[in-house]
């Protein structure tokens, strides 16, 4: 929200920060947010044993992964990926190598559609150039000159202008 007008930018997009130090304390019926950001902030392993849950705070995560499907689901790959140190660098080095190819895909595409849109554009300002070269050889033909009068007077070699004065002549229907 802009504050000094007090007007939203737009009501597509809502960013809330959740501040796990400031949780308040449990209550019987917490709603699904509240629960994930204790699970977020929970452990209940020892840090000595398991280095990596040591950013845990301690709460029990299988209890709180009793009270969601999801937050279960969530605490069972926690427990899976935290197990074994092989397994997390194998699923952190895959995680990688996605991110990787994602930027790649996404840098390869963009260079594509730049490439494209230059070709393009390329492309529209030499059939740009051709129509306005046809349209002024129609008009000098329309007024009598010769061949060699528009080739002089549009600074161009008599191969293109030929060519020019043929296309016009095919593009007449026949019997006109």
């Amino acid at each position: 929200m802009d504050k000094k007008p007090g007007k939203r930018y737009t009501e597509l997009l809502e960013i809330r920060i959740l501040e796990l130090k400031k949780l308040p304390g449990e209550q019987e019926s917490e709603d699904i947010l509240l629960r994930w950001m204790r699970f977020f902030r929970g452990k209940n392993r020892n840090p000595q044993e398991d280095p990596f849950m040591a950013i845990w705070p301690n709460i029990k995560l299988e209890r709180m992964a009793k009270t969601d499907e999801y937050i279960g689901e969530a605490y069972q790959d926690l427990v899976r990926f935290s197990a074994d140190e092989t397994k997390r660098e194998l699923y952190e080095a895959r995680a990688k190598a996605l991110r990787d190819y994602n930027s790649q895909m996404q840098s390869a595409r963009e260079y594509g559609f730049q490439e494209g849109y230059d070709d393009g554009m390329e492309a529209g300002r030499k059939a740009r150039i051709e129509v306005e070269k046809r349209r002024m050889v129609e008009k000098k033909l329309a007024r009598g000159k010769s061949p060699s009068q528009i080739a002089e007077e549009l600074e161009e070699d008599m191969d293109t202008i030929c060519r020019l004065i043929k296309e016009l002549k095919d593009s007449v229907p026949s019997g006109v």
